[in-house]
């Protein structure tokens, strides 16, 4: 059962728009600049990050090691893919 899981669930992150950052940017715990930062320090430019949903000009992302947080949508690019 476990494995059935786990392959869904790797199905469903790969379905998710890839972006890749403008920017060196602040990763927030919601999605307005009055957020606090979710990380000590600000995602690089080039970071590519997984959508997973859009709220008011800002995007919830996971990171490659599992972190969720927002970024405003002006700081991505979208991945040809």
């Amino acid at each position: 059962a476990f494995g059935v899981l786990w392959v869904h669930d790797a199905r469903a992150r790969a379905d998710r728009p890839a972006h890749v950052l403008l920017a060196d940017t602040v990763l927030r715990t919601g999605n307005a600049s009055s957020y606090p930062e979710r990380l000590d320090a600000p995602l690089p430019a080039g970071a590519e990050v997984r959508e997973l949903a859009r709220r008011g000009g800002w995007v919830q992302v996971e990171l490659p090691g599992g972190a969720v947080g927002w970024l405003p949508l002006s700081a991505l690019v979208a991945c040809a893919g």
